[in-house]
């Protein structure tokens, strides 16, 4: 039932707006008489005029009423004559009021005030807000056979709460989700009523709930399906046959099929609720519709860096090797610096359907400032999905390896349990617009290297992403980095296992790895804890165009802990982004902001794929 508002009768409407409109028509005609040239003028250019809104200093409520308004939209489209501008004042005025209702003030009283001697002509609207309506009761009632076995009470609105619209529609979708997870999948909202009372400036509320009938899971078909086995697709099915319908499993049904990267697209179907039968047919037929995507990618990428020269890397990946997404990668990538060859195979539902077994080998070559390697490694690990957003990941390596560094030639032979988390909720994954990253590496060392040794490092890495503007034309990206290893001194840690800064990927401007600690000769040394920044404002100037000013700083220290003894190291720069259907091309150029004399360069340059972090 709506609401009773006292209303004018229809001749009592017409008789208001004849006398609204006669000022109008009598000050139209008298300007036409005293001011031919401003007549002229409105037969041009429309009746021109400015409007305000007073009495309202909420800034939600102002800003609700500007948005819904015709007077503030088209107001650099005026209006031909006095008569259509006073059919916009009359659209606002309902306008307003639908507004003001659905806030709570059904008492709310609107005056208008109009200035026709001047040009542009003045509108003031006055609202007097009144005391806003609060909730007296809220009522929910379902419908034929009765209410369901399922407590409904947080979905009930507080006596004595604010009366708004958007809070009653909040109250049934909660509703309606809960019922939903809770073996209604047809529910819905049958009726809502609301009577106010002017008296006491309360309301009550009553929603009314078609539950639909209360509906099992029944069997599921599968469709679209060719090269993914049914069987595997069935492991991943988080329900039973018979088990009460809940919209939040069919969710995470869809979401670990997606994680797959196998599927195209996965739908989870059922009939709708015409074709469902009757409330007593409880069993509901699933259908998974899945389109496959091809399983089988070659890449290519290509980089430039003045430090470290040309580079590229070629993959080859089969996302579903045997049939069940087991899915093996091979990856060579080499610069003039290093080259390396990396082969893992990733098995998806090994032991439990959010858990993944992963083996891996990899083979590294580098001869560089910092030190010459060649060394492999096996490893194998689990991962295991928390959440959407959230990743664990354990591991068991062993290294061998060959070294010659600052400190002389060495054999290491390393064994390494890896710790990792990573979280993730930025939109994009080559250029993110929103959303944070962050990355943690917890690794204890055992083994050999010109003796015995034992120590434990750690890594983490966060980055934050915000847009802002037209179109979200800018983004702000902000990324940290903090690193340390304990355990054993900085030259007896195995070089490629210290920490090293400088270069793409960490400090703009400087050579690669030259950030931090150096020998007599001036090759970097390397430490044991390491800090890095950065800042970038990514600018949109055409729809393929942007450009990227950054700023970013850190060092590498000696010590277990970053003491920033000789303060960060700096440099700062300007990129230009090519967008391109898969992503950002980045050429950057940068300069050291503080330069040590003799050590850094003047300018630095970098070509990739994709935003710097």
């Amino acid at each position: 039932m709506k609401p009773l508002f006292n209303h004018q009768t229809k001749r009592q409407a017409r008789a208001a707006r004849i006398w609204l409109l006669l000022p109008f028509l009598v000050a139209t005609l008298m300007l036409a008489i005293v001011d031919p040239a401003a007549a002229q003028n409105d037969r041009e250019n429309g009746f021109t005029y400015r409007v305000a809104i007073e009495g309202v200093k909420q800034n939600g409520l102002r800003k609700l009423l500007q948005d819904s308004s015709r007077l503030v939209a088209l107001r650099d489209q005026p209006p031909p004559s006095a008569i259509g501008l006073q059919r916009r004042i009359d659209q606002d005025l309902e306008r307003f009021r639908k507004v003001l209702r659905s806030e709570g003030y059904y008492a709310a009283e609107i005056e208008t005030s109009v200035d026709l001697t001047g040009r542009p002509a003045r509108i003031v609207i006055d609202i007097a807000l009144g005391t806003p309506f609060t909730i007296d009761q809220h009522t929910i009632m379902f419908g034929g056979d009765g209410a369901p076995s399922i407590d409904v009470s947080e979905s009930v609105l507080e006596q004595g709460s604010r009366l708004r619209s958007q809070r009653i529609v909040d109250a049934e979708r909660q509703l309606i989700r809960q019922l939903q997870n809770n073996g209604y999948p047809y529910a819905e909202i049958a009726e809502r009523k609301l009577r106010v009372d002017f008296s006491t400036r309360t309301a009550t509320v009553l929603t009314v709930v078609d539950d639909g009938g209360f509906r099992t899971f029944g069997p599921l078909r599968i469709e679209g399906a060719k090269r993914v086995q049914e069987g595997f697709i069935q492991n991943f099915v988080p329900w039973k046959e018979g088990d009460p319908f809940d919209a939040r499993k069919v969710a995470a049904f869809d979401q670990s099929l997606e994680n797959l990267e196998l599927f195209q697209s996965v739908r989870v179907e059922y009939p709708p609720k015409d074709d469902a039968g009757d409330k007593t047919q409880q069993e509901l037929p699933m259908t998974l519709v899945a389109n496959e995507r091809k399983h089988r990618s070659f890449g290519l990428g290509v980089q430039y860096s003045t430090n470290e020269g040309a580079g590229g890397r070629i993959l080859w990946e089969n996302r579903n090797l045997f049939g069940r997404g087991e899915r093996f990668t091979a990856e060579a990538s080499g610069t003039q610096l290093r080259q390396g060859l990396d082969l893992t195979y990733r098995e998806p539902e090994f032991g439990r359907s959010d858990q993944v077994l992963i083996l891996g080998t990899e083979f590294q070559r580098e001869d560089s400032d910092a030190f010459d390697e060649l060394s492999g490694t096996v490893s194998a690990g689990i991962e295991r999905r928390i959440s959407r957003r959230l990743v664990l990941t354990g591991i068991v390596e062993t290294e061998f390896s060959a070294i010659e560094d600052s400190f002389g030639s060495s054999d290491s032979q390393l064994i390494a349990f890896p710790l990792l988390a990573r979280w993730d909720s930025t939109d994009d994954l080559l250029d993110p617009k929103k959303g944070v990253r962050a990355s943690g590496r917890l690794v204890p060392h055992f083994g050999n290297n010109r003796g015995l040794l034992t120590f434990t490092s750690f890594d983490a890495t966060g980055s934050t992403y915000q847009s802002f503007g037209t179109n979200k034309r800018f983004t702000v990206a902000g990324r940290l980095r903090a690193s340390v290893a304990a355990g054993e001194r900085t030259e007896d840690i195995p070089a490629n296992r210290r920490f090293y800064s400088g270069g793409a990927g960490s400090i703009r401007g400087f050579d690669f790895r030259e950030v931090g600690p150096l020998d007599s000769v001036g090759d970097p040394i390397g430490g044991r804890s390491r800090v890095e920044l950065g800042l970038e404002l990514r600018t949109k100037i055409t729809r393929d165009i942007g450009l990227v000013p950054f700023i970013e700083g850190g060092n590498v220290y000696d010590q277990a802990y970053p003491n920033f003894d000789g303060g960060l190291r700096w440099g700062a720069g300007l990129g230009l982004r090519y967008f391109t259907a898969i992503g950002p091309l980045r050429f950057d150029i940068a300069t050291p902001l503080n330069p040590r004399s003799g050590v850094d360069g003047n300018i630095e340059f970098y070509i990739s794929l994709g935003q710097a972090f």
